[in-house]
Protein backbone atom coordinates (compact mmCIF):
# COMPACT_ATOMS: atom_id res chain seq x y z
CA UNK A 1 0.00 0.00 0.00
CA UNK A 2 3.05 1.84 0.59
CA UNK A 3 2.62 2.69 -3.81
CA UNK A 4 -1.15 3.08 -3.76
CA UNK A 5 -1.46 6.57 -5.40
CA UNK A 6 -1.52 6.63 -9.30
CA UNK A 7 -2.02 9.64 -11.58
CA UNK A 8 -4.11 9.17 -14.85
CA UNK A 9 -4.38 11.53 -17.20
CA UNK A 10 -7.68 11.64 -19.13
CA UNK A 11 -7.34 13.21 -22.68
CA UNK A 12 -11.01 12.85 -23.40
CA UNK A 13 -14.19 13.18 -21.89
CA UNK A 14 -16.81 10.91 -20.86
CA UNK A 15 -17.28 8.60 -17.92
CA UNK A 16 -14.78 6.31 -16.04
CA UNK A 17 -14.40 3.76 -13.21
CA UNK A 18 -11.82 2.97 -11.09
CA UNK A 19 -11.35 0.28 -8.92
CA UNK A 20 -8.73 -0.55 -6.31
CA UNK A 21 -7.35 -3.86 -5.86
CA UNK A 22 -4.42 -5.06 -3.73
CA UNK A 23 -1.99 -7.73 -3.87
CA UNK A 24 -0.34 -9.30 -0.71
CA UNK A 25 2.79 -10.84 -1.23
CA UNK A 26 2.16 -14.34 -2.13
CA UNK A 27 0.44 -12.77 -5.17
CA UNK A 28 -3.04 -13.26 -3.53
CA UNK A 29 -5.53 -10.08 -4.84
CA UNK A 30 -8.38 -8.79 -3.18
CA UNK A 31 -12.03 -8.20 -4.41
CA UNK A 32 -12.59 -4.88 -5.72
CA UNK A 33 -13.15 -3.04 -2.23
CA UNK A 34 -14.18 0.65 -4.06
CA UNK A 35 -14.83 1.85 -6.81
CA UNK A 36 -14.43 5.74 -8.17
CA UNK A 37 -16.29 7.33 -11.12
CA UNK A 38 -14.84 10.41 -12.71
CA UNK A 39 -17.10 12.49 -15.26
CA UNK A 40 -15.12 14.47 -17.19
CA UNK A 41 -16.71 17.22 -19.59
CA UNK A 42 -16.36 16.17 -23.38
CA UNK A 43 -15.00 19.29 -25.66
CA UNK A 44 -17.63 21.80 -26.89
CA UNK A 45 -18.15 21.83 -30.99
CA UNK A 46 -18.08 24.96 -33.04
CA UNK A 47 -20.31 23.92 -35.78
CA UNK A 48 -21.79 26.62 -37.09
CA UNK A 49 -19.59 29.40 -35.63
CA UNK A 50 -19.36 32.84 -38.24
CA UNK A 51 -17.35 35.25 -39.08
CA UNK A 52 -17.08 36.76 -42.27
CA UNK A 53 -13.24 36.13 -44.15
CA UNK A 54 -12.44 39.34 -45.53
CA UNK A 55 -13.93 42.95 -44.17
CA UNK A 56 -12.89 46.22 -45.33
CA UNK A 57 -11.67 49.03 -43.45
CA UNK A 58 -14.12 51.04 -41.35
CA UNK A 59 -16.83 48.81 -41.47
CA UNK A 60 -18.55 46.77 -38.58
CA UNK A 61 -19.52 43.64 -38.86
CA UNK A 62 -21.81 40.61 -36.44
CA UNK A 63 -19.72 37.94 -35.35
CA UNK A 64 -21.74 34.92 -33.98
CA UNK A 65 -20.36 32.16 -31.73
CA UNK A 66 -22.35 28.58 -31.31
CA UNK A 67 -21.17 25.54 -29.19
CA UNK A 68 -22.54 22.24 -28.61
CA UNK A 69 -22.12 20.36 -25.75
CA UNK A 70 -21.20 16.15 -26.68
CA UNK A 71 -23.33 14.25 -24.59
CA UNK A 72 -20.96 12.68 -21.35
CA UNK A 73 -21.79 9.13 -22.99
CA UNK A 74 -21.33 9.58 -26.61
CA UNK A 75 -21.45 6.57 -29.50
CA UNK A 76 -17.57 5.48 -29.71
CA UNK A 77 -16.03 8.10 -32.04
CA UNK A 78 -13.01 8.42 -33.41
CA UNK A 79 -13.28 12.50 -33.91
CA UNK A 80 -9.74 13.97 -34.67
CA UNK A 81 -9.28 17.65 -34.33
CA UNK A 82 -8.62 18.30 -37.80
CA UNK A 83 -9.77 15.98 -41.06
CA UNK A 84 -6.85 13.38 -41.11
CA UNK A 85 -5.50 12.66 -44.62
CA UNK A 86 -5.86 9.56 -46.40
CA UNK A 87 -2.90 10.18 -49.06
CA UNK A 88 -2.21 8.21 -52.68
CA UNK A 89 -0.44 5.74 -50.69
CA UNK A 90 0.01 2.17 -52.26
CA UNK A 91 -1.00 -0.53 -50.54
CA UNK A 92 -0.72 0.86 -47.17
CA UNK A 93 -3.10 0.59 -44.96
CA UNK A 94 -4.31 3.96 -43.13
CA UNK A 95 -6.12 2.54 -39.40
CA UNK A 96 -8.26 4.60 -37.03
CA UNK A 97 -9.18 3.08 -33.64
CA UNK A 98 -11.75 3.51 -31.20
CA UNK A 99 -10.99 2.55 -27.89
CA UNK A 100 -14.54 0.91 -26.28
CA UNK A 101 -14.71 0.30 -22.33
CA UNK A 102 -17.95 1.31 -21.09
CA UNK A 103 -20.12 -1.77 -21.82
CA UNK A 104 -19.68 -4.90 -19.06
CA UNK A 105 -16.21 -7.51 -19.08
CA UNK A 106 -18.19 -10.09 -20.86
CA UNK A 107 -20.46 -8.51 -23.37
CA UNK A 108 -19.88 -9.69 -27.03
CA UNK A 109 -22.29 -8.94 -30.15
CA UNK A 110 -24.80 -11.49 -29.98
CA UNK A 111 -26.89 -10.20 -32.64
CA UNK A 112 -25.58 -7.94 -36.04
CA UNK A 113 -28.47 -5.51 -34.75
CA UNK A 114 -26.47 -4.39 -32.04
CA UNK A 115 -23.91 -3.11 -34.09
CA UNK A 116 -26.12 -0.26 -34.60
CA UNK A 117 -24.71 2.30 -37.11
CA UNK A 118 -20.98 2.33 -37.93
CA UNK A 119 -21.05 5.54 -39.67
CA UNK A 120 -17.70 6.92 -41.90
CA UNK A 121 -17.68 10.80 -42.37
CA UNK A 122 -15.03 11.34 -45.12
CA UNK A 123 -14.33 12.53 -48.88
CA UNK A 124 -12.33 11.35 -51.90
CA UNK A 125 -12.20 12.35 -55.49
CA UNK A 126 -12.01 8.53 -56.38
CA UNK A 127 -14.35 5.94 -54.28
CA UNK A 128 -12.41 3.30 -57.07
CA UNK A 129 -9.07 3.56 -55.16
CA UNK A 130 -9.74 1.74 -52.01
CA UNK A 131 -10.65 -1.22 -49.55
CA UNK A 132 -12.52 -0.13 -46.22
CA UNK A 133 -13.15 -2.61 -43.49
CA UNK A 134 -14.18 -2.62 -39.96
CA UNK A 135 -11.74 -4.79 -37.71
CA UNK A 136 -12.93 -5.56 -33.84
CA UNK A 137 -11.13 -6.23 -31.00
CA UNK A 138 -10.66 -9.99 -31.32
CA UNK A 139 -9.19 -9.59 -34.64
CA UNK A 140 -12.43 -10.28 -37.00
CA UNK A 141 -12.71 -7.75 -40.31
CA UNK A 142 -15.38 -6.79 -42.27
CA UNK A 143 -15.14 -5.41 -45.73
CA UNK A 144 -17.48 -2.12 -46.10
CA UNK A 145 -15.75 -1.66 -49.76
CA UNK A 146 -14.00 -3.00 -52.04
CA UNK A 147 -13.22 -0.66 -54.68
CA UNK A 148 -15.79 -0.35 -57.60
CA UNK A 149 -17.35 2.85 -58.88
CA UNK A 150 -14.54 4.48 -60.18
CA UNK A 151 -14.09 8.14 -60.48
CA UNK A 152 -17.42 8.03 -58.18
CA UNK A 153 -16.90 11.09 -55.26
CA UNK A 154 -17.48 10.94 -51.61
CA UNK A 155 -18.03 14.37 -50.04
CA UNK A 156 -16.98 16.98 -51.81
CA UNK A 157 -13.32 16.58 -52.76
CA UNK A 158 -11.03 19.16 -53.86
CA UNK A 159 -10.29 17.28 -57.03
CA UNK A 160 -6.65 17.36 -58.71
CA UNK A 161 -5.13 18.28 -55.65
CA UNK A 162 -2.44 15.51 -55.75
CA UNK A 163 0.58 17.35 -54.68
CA UNK A 164 -0.68 19.65 -52.06
CA UNK A 165 -3.54 17.73 -50.17
CA UNK A 166 -6.81 19.75 -49.49
CA UNK A 167 -9.42 18.55 -47.33
CA UNK A 168 -13.08 18.95 -49.18
CA UNK A 169 -15.96 18.66 -47.07
CA UNK A 170 -16.89 15.78 -45.29
CA UNK A 171 -20.17 13.57 -45.92
CA UNK A 172 -21.36 10.79 -43.46
CA UNK A 173 -22.06 6.99 -44.61
CA UNK A 174 -23.23 4.78 -42.17
CA UNK A 175 -23.74 0.77 -42.94
CA UNK A 176 -26.32 -1.57 -40.61
CA UNK A 177 -28.71 -4.34 -40.87
CA UNK A 178 -30.89 -2.06 -42.03
CA UNK A 179 -30.02 0.15 -45.10
CA UNK A 180 -31.65 2.36 -46.85
CA UNK A 181 -29.67 1.57 -49.79
CA UNK A 182 -26.70 -0.79 -51.68
CA UNK A 183 -23.42 -1.21 -51.99
CA UNK A 184 -21.35 2.19 -52.90
CA UNK A 185 -20.58 0.47 -56.05
CA UNK A 186 -24.12 -0.60 -56.68
CA UNK A 187 -24.81 3.21 -56.06
CA UNK A 188 -22.50 5.21 -57.71
CA UNK A 189 -22.31 6.09 -61.84
CA UNK A 190 -21.24 2.48 -62.44
CA UNK A 191 -24.03 0.98 -60.78
CA UNK A 192 -27.38 -0.36 -61.26
CA UNK A 193 -29.11 1.66 -58.32
CA UNK A 194 -27.46 5.11 -58.00
CA UNK A 195 -27.67 7.09 -55.60
CA UNK A 196 -25.85 10.56 -56.15
CA UNK A 197 -25.89 14.02 -55.81
CA UNK A 198 -24.12 16.37 -59.10
CA UNK A 199 -21.19 18.29 -58.77
CA UNK A 200 -20.98 19.98 -61.68
CA UNK A 201 -19.75 17.94 -64.11
CA UNK A 202 -19.09 14.95 -61.21
CA UNK A 203 -21.44 13.25 -59.19
CA UNK A 204 -20.47 11.98 -55.25
CA UNK A 205 -22.47 9.45 -53.59
CA UNK A 206 -25.53 11.05 -51.61
CA UNK A 207 -25.22 10.78 -47.41
CA UNK A 208 -27.07 7.75 -46.32
CA UNK A 209 -27.12 4.22 -44.86
CA UNK A 210 -25.63 1.46 -46.84
CA UNK A 211 -24.62 -2.20 -47.68
CA UNK A 212 -21.30 -3.33 -46.60
CA UNK A 213 -19.71 -5.38 -48.63
CA UNK A 214 -18.96 -8.45 -45.93
CA UNK A 215 -22.17 -9.02 -43.63
CA UNK A 216 -21.57 -7.44 -40.58
CA UNK A 217 -23.19 -10.63 -39.03
CA UNK A 218 -19.71 -11.61 -39.22
CA UNK A 219 -18.98 -9.91 -36.49
CA UNK A 220 -21.28 -11.24 -33.88
CA UNK A 221 -19.08 -13.07 -31.01
CA UNK A 222 -17.06 -9.94 -31.19
CA UNK A 223 -15.86 -8.25 -27.45
CA UNK A 224 -18.07 -5.14 -27.24
CA UNK A 225 -14.63 -3.44 -24.98
CA UNK A 226 -11.58 -3.51 -26.86
CA UNK A 227 -9.90 -1.71 -29.97
CA UNK A 228 -12.11 -1.02 -33.24
CA UNK A 229 -10.81 -0.14 -36.28
CA UNK A 230 -11.55 1.64 -39.59
CA UNK A 231 -9.18 0.05 -42.50
CA UNK A 232 -8.71 2.31 -45.54
CA UNK A 233 -6.12 0.55 -47.69
CA UNK A 234 -5.37 2.66 -51.52
CA UNK A 235 -4.79 0.32 -54.16
CA UNK A 236 -5.05 2.70 -56.78
CA UNK A 237 -2.45 5.24 -58.17
CA UNK A 238 -3.83 9.48 -58.18
CA UNK A 239 -6.80 10.65 -55.78
CA UNK A 240 -7.07 11.40 -52.51
CA UNK A 241 -9.49 11.89 -49.37
CA UNK A 242 -9.29 12.87 -45.80
CA UNK A 243 -11.36 11.23 -42.71
CA UNK A 244 -13.26 13.40 -40.93
CA UNK A 245 -14.50 11.07 -38.36
CA UNK A 246 -16.33 7.62 -37.62
CA UNK A 247 -18.19 6.09 -35.22
CA UNK A 248 -19.63 2.89 -34.08
CA UNK A 249 -23.71 3.12 -32.58
CA UNK A 250 -22.97 -0.35 -30.02
CA UNK A 251 -26.95 -0.29 -29.59
CA UNK A 252 -27.71 -0.71 -25.76
CA UNK A 253 -24.14 -1.74 -24.33
CA UNK A 254 -23.59 1.77 -22.77
CA UNK A 255 -24.49 3.68 -20.31
CA UNK A 256 -26.30 6.51 -22.06
CA UNK A 257 -28.46 7.79 -19.04
CA UNK A 258 -25.51 8.88 -17.32
CA UNK A 259 -25.64 11.81 -20.01
CA UNK A 260 -27.92 13.60 -16.87
CA UNK A 261 -25.19 14.24 -15.07
CA UNK A 262 -22.92 15.42 -18.03
CA UNK A 263 -22.02 19.22 -18.26
CA UNK A 264 -24.55 22.18 -19.94
CA UNK A 265 -22.57 24.65 -21.72
CA UNK A 266 -23.44 28.54 -20.54
CA UNK A 267 -24.01 29.31 -24.10
CA UNK A 268 -26.79 31.64 -22.52
CA UNK A 269 -24.89 33.73 -20.46
CA UNK A 270 -22.38 36.22 -21.51
CA UNK A 271 -20.15 35.85 -18.75
CA UNK A 272 -19.78 31.85 -20.48
CA UNK A 273 -19.81 32.76 -23.77
CA UNK A 274 -17.91 35.62 -25.27
CA UNK A 275 -15.54 36.68 -28.45
CA UNK A 276 -12.19 38.44 -27.93
CA UNK A 277 -9.83 40.16 -30.05
CA UNK A 278 -9.16 43.78 -30.53
CA UNK A 279 -11.72 46.27 -31.40
CA UNK A 280 -14.54 43.07 -29.98
CA UNK A 281 -17.93 44.59 -28.70
CA UNK A 282 -19.96 41.57 -27.09
CA UNK A 283 -23.36 42.08 -26.86
CA UNK A 284 -24.73 42.30 -23.12
CA UNK A 285 -28.24 40.46 -23.94
CA UNK A 286 -27.21 37.78 -26.33
CA UNK A 287 -24.32 35.20 -25.45
CA UNK A 288 -21.74 34.61 -28.48
CA UNK A 289 -23.40 37.70 -30.64
CA UNK A 290 -20.27 40.42 -30.92
CA UNK A 291 -19.54 43.57 -33.77
CA UNK A 292 -16.31 43.68 -34.87
CA UNK A 293 -14.67 46.49 -36.00
CA UNK A 294 -11.02 46.12 -37.80
CA UNK A 295 -7.90 48.27 -36.35
CA UNK A 296 -6.52 49.10 -40.07
CA UNK A 297 -5.15 47.22 -42.35
CA UNK A 298 -4.24 43.61 -42.25
CA UNK A 299 -4.99 40.22 -40.13
CA UNK A 300 -6.94 39.73 -37.14
CA UNK A 301 -7.69 37.13 -35.14
CA UNK A 302 -10.75 36.59 -33.30
CA UNK A 303 -11.39 34.10 -30.47
CA UNK A 304 -14.80 32.66 -29.20
CA UNK A 305 -14.87 31.33 -25.83
CA UNK A 306 -17.14 29.21 -24.03
CA UNK A 307 -17.48 27.40 -20.23
CA UNK A 308 -19.70 24.70 -19.18
CA UNK A 309 -21.04 24.08 -15.77
CA UNK A 310 -17.67 21.48 -14.59
CA UNK A 311 -15.77 24.72 -15.11
CA UNK A 312 -14.07 23.77 -17.91
CA UNK A 313 -13.04 26.39 -21.27
CA UNK A 314 -12.91 25.76 -24.52
CA UNK A 315 -12.56 28.29 -27.41
CA UNK A 316 -11.99 28.20 -31.37
CA UNK A 317 -10.20 30.96 -33.46
CA UNK A 318 -10.91 32.46 -36.64
CA UNK A 319 -9.07 35.19 -39.07
CA UNK A 320 -10.26 37.56 -40.44
CA UNK A 321 -8.84 39.67 -42.91
CA UNK A 322 -9.10 43.76 -43.50
CA UNK A 323 -8.46 44.54 -47.15
CA UNK A 324 -6.94 47.68 -48.04
CA UNK A 325 -9.11 50.78 -49.22
CA UNK A 326 -8.71 51.07 -52.88
CA UNK A 327 -7.65 54.75 -52.39
CA UNK A 328 -7.39 56.06 -56.05
CA UNK A 329 -5.07 59.40 -56.82
CA UNK A 330 -6.10 61.53 -59.68
CA UNK A 331 -3.79 62.85 -61.94
CA UNK A 332 -3.76 65.31 -65.00
CA UNK A 333 -2.47 62.86 -68.00
CA UNK A 334 -0.48 65.35 -70.32
CA UNK A 335 -2.58 68.97 -71.74
CA UNK A 336 -5.29 67.23 -73.38
CA UNK A 337 -7.84 67.68 -70.37
CA UNK A 338 -7.32 64.25 -69.45
CA UNK A 339 -7.41 62.95 -65.64
CA UNK A 340 -6.44 59.27 -64.64
CA UNK A 341 -6.94 57.79 -61.91
CA UNK A 342 -4.36 55.43 -60.05
CA UNK A 343 -4.10 52.71 -57.09
CA UNK A 344 -1.59 50.65 -54.99
CA UNK A 345 -3.73 47.74 -55.48
CA UNK A 346 -6.13 46.02 -58.39
CA UNK A 347 -9.00 48.47 -58.46
CA UNK A 348 -12.18 49.27 -60.75
CA UNK A 349 -13.19 52.76 -61.37
CA UNK A 350 -16.48 54.74 -60.81
CA UNK A 351 -16.42 59.03 -62.32
CA UNK A 352 -18.91 61.48 -61.35
CA UNK A 353 -18.85 65.33 -62.67
CA UNK A 354 -20.37 67.71 -60.35
CA UNK A 355 -22.24 64.89 -58.73
CA UNK A 356 -23.27 63.03 -61.83
CA UNK A 357 -21.72 60.10 -62.88
CA UNK A 358 -19.77 59.71 -66.35
CA UNK A 359 -20.40 57.09 -68.92
CA UNK A 360 -16.62 55.54 -68.73
CA UNK A 361 -15.50 52.99 -66.23
CA UNK A 362 -11.60 53.52 -67.02
CA UNK A 363 -9.12 54.49 -65.07
CA UNK A 364 -8.87 57.56 -67.19
CA UNK A 365 -11.13 60.01 -68.28
CA UNK A 366 -11.86 63.92 -70.02
CA UNK A 367 -14.15 65.74 -67.85
CA UNK A 368 -16.41 67.86 -70.38
CA UNK A 369 -15.95 71.38 -68.50
CA UNK A 370 -14.37 73.27 -65.66
CA UNK A 371 -16.02 71.36 -62.13
CA UNK A 372 -15.46 68.94 -59.46
CA UNK A 373 -14.35 65.55 -60.83
CA UNK A 374 -15.18 62.52 -58.49
CA UNK A 375 -13.70 59.11 -58.85
CA UNK A 376 -15.07 56.28 -56.31
CA UNK A 377 -12.16 53.13 -56.49
CA UNK A 378 -13.26 49.75 -55.86
CA UNK A 379 -11.11 46.79 -55.19
CA UNK A 380 -11.56 42.86 -55.81
CA UNK A 381 -13.82 42.47 -52.25
CA UNK A 382 -15.52 45.75 -52.71
CA UNK A 383 -13.90 48.35 -50.29
CA UNK A 384 -14.14 51.52 -52.15
CA UNK A 385 -12.65 54.91 -51.65
CA UNK A 386 -13.37 58.17 -52.74
CA UNK A 387 -10.84 60.98 -54.25
CA UNK A 388 -11.89 64.69 -56.08
CA UNK A 389 -9.90 66.86 -58.38
CA UNK A 390 -11.11 70.28 -59.00
CA UNK A 391 -10.90 71.35 -62.88
CA UNK A 392 -11.05 75.19 -63.99
CA UNK A 393 -10.29 74.67 -67.56
CA UNK A 394 -10.09 71.74 -69.36
CA UNK A 395 -7.03 72.75 -70.97
CA UNK A 396 -5.02 73.25 -68.01
CA UNK A 397 -5.79 70.74 -65.35
CA UNK A 398 -2.76 71.74 -63.24
CA UNK A 399 -4.84 75.25 -62.46
CA UNK A 400 -2.86 77.61 -60.39
CA UNK A 401 -6.09 79.49 -59.03
CA UNK A 402 -7.03 78.63 -55.48
CA UNK A 403 -10.05 76.30 -55.17
CA UNK A 404 -11.24 74.70 -51.92
CA UNK A 405 -13.76 71.46 -51.06
CA UNK A 406 -14.72 69.16 -48.68
CA UNK A 407 -16.54 66.24 -48.73
CA UNK A 408 -17.63 63.45 -46.06
CA UNK A 409 -16.81 59.57 -46.13
CA UNK A 410 -18.28 56.29 -45.37
CA UNK A 411 -16.18 56.22 -42.24
CA UNK A 412 -17.81 60.10 -40.66
CA UNK A 413 -14.64 61.72 -41.25
CA UNK A 414 -14.19 65.33 -43.45
CA UNK A 415 -11.86 65.62 -46.53
CA UNK A 416 -10.70 68.78 -47.42
CA UNK A 417 -8.98 69.53 -51.02
CA UNK A 418 -7.57 72.41 -52.29
CA UNK A 419 -5.21 73.73 -55.37
CA UNK A 420 -3.69 76.55 -56.60
CA UNK A 421 -1.73 77.13 -53.26
CA UNK A 422 1.45 79.44 -52.88
CA UNK A 423 1.98 79.31 -48.98
CA UNK A 424 4.83 76.78 -47.80
CA UNK A 425 2.43 76.04 -44.48
CA UNK A 426 -1.48 76.61 -44.52
CA UNK A 427 -3.53 76.50 -41.57
CA UNK A 428 -7.32 74.15 -42.19
CA UNK A 429 -9.94 74.47 -39.55
CA UNK A 430 -13.23 73.32 -39.25
CA UNK A 431 -15.57 74.71 -36.61
CA UNK A 432 -19.28 74.40 -35.89
CA UNK A 433 -21.70 76.98 -36.73
CA UNK A 434 -21.44 78.45 -33.04
CA UNK A 435 -17.73 78.85 -33.69
CA UNK A 436 -16.55 76.49 -31.67
CA UNK A 437 -13.39 75.05 -33.40
CA UNK A 438 -13.16 71.56 -33.97
CA UNK A 439 -10.23 70.31 -35.70
CA UNK A 440 -7.19 72.73 -36.83
CA UNK A 441 -3.91 71.26 -38.49
CA UNK A 442 -0.65 73.08 -40.58
CA UNK A 443 0.00 71.07 -43.60
CA UNK A 444 2.93 71.55 -46.42
CA UNK A 445 1.21 71.61 -49.41
CA UNK A 446 2.49 69.67 -52.03
CA UNK A 447 3.34 71.21 -55.58
CA UNK A 448 0.53 74.07 -54.63
CA UNK A 449 -2.04 70.97 -53.87
CA UNK A 450 -3.08 69.48 -50.11
CA UNK A 451 -5.92 66.50 -49.73
CA UNK A 452 -6.48 66.13 -45.65
CA UNK A 453 -8.67 63.62 -43.33
CA UNK A 454 -10.32 65.18 -40.23
CA UNK A 455 -9.16 63.16 -37.15
CA UNK A 456 -12.23 61.60 -35.39
CA UNK A 457 -15.12 61.30 -36.63
CA UNK A 458 -18.09 64.01 -37.83
CA UNK A 459 -21.52 64.13 -36.73
CA UNK A 460 -24.47 65.47 -39.19
CA UNK A 461 -24.69 69.12 -39.13
CA UNK A 462 -23.17 72.13 -40.81
CA UNK A 463 -19.45 73.28 -40.47
CA UNK A 464 -17.72 76.15 -41.59
CA UNK A 465 -14.53 75.07 -43.25
CA UNK A 466 -11.30 77.97 -43.58
CA UNK A 467 -7.87 77.61 -44.90
CA UNK A 468 -5.17 80.25 -44.42
CA UNK A 469 -2.79 80.54 -47.47
CA UNK A 470 -0.31 83.33 -47.50
CA UNK A 471 -1.97 85.05 -44.98
CA UNK A 472 -5.44 84.87 -47.42
CA UNK A 473 -7.85 83.02 -45.60
CA UNK A 474 -11.01 81.30 -47.64
CA UNK A 475 -13.97 79.84 -46.03
CA UNK A 476 -16.78 77.89 -46.81
CA UNK A 477 -19.91 76.08 -45.46
CA UNK A 478 -19.48 72.22 -45.67
CA UNK A 479 -22.79 69.69 -45.08
CA UNK A 480 -22.04 66.07 -43.40
CA UNK A 481 -25.44 64.35 -43.82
Amino acid sequence: TTTAFHAVTLSEGGYFVFGLHVVDETGCTSLQEARLTAFVSRRAAFTGTLAPDTICPGSTVSVVGMAEQRPLIGPPAYDPASPEILADNLQFTYTFPIEVNGAAPDDTISNADQLGDICVSMEHSYMGDFVLSVTCPNGTTVSLHQQGGGNTFLGEPVDGDDTNPVPGICYTYCFNTYPDFGTWQACSIFGTTPNLIALGSDFTLAPGSYTSVDPLSELVGCPVNGTWILNCTDLWASDNGFLCSWSLGLSGFLPDSLNLFGPVLGTASPDSSFWSGMNVLNDALHAGMASYSPPGIGIEQLTYSVMDSYGCSYDTSLTIVAEPFAAPVIEANGSQGELCATNTFPATYTWYFEGSPATTTGNCWTPPGPGLVTVVGTNGFGCTDTSVYLVTAVDQLNESERQLTAYPDGAKGLWVEANGLTGSMVQVRISDMAGRLLWERSVQPSSGRLKERSSGSIAPGTYILQLVDDGRMTALHVAVP
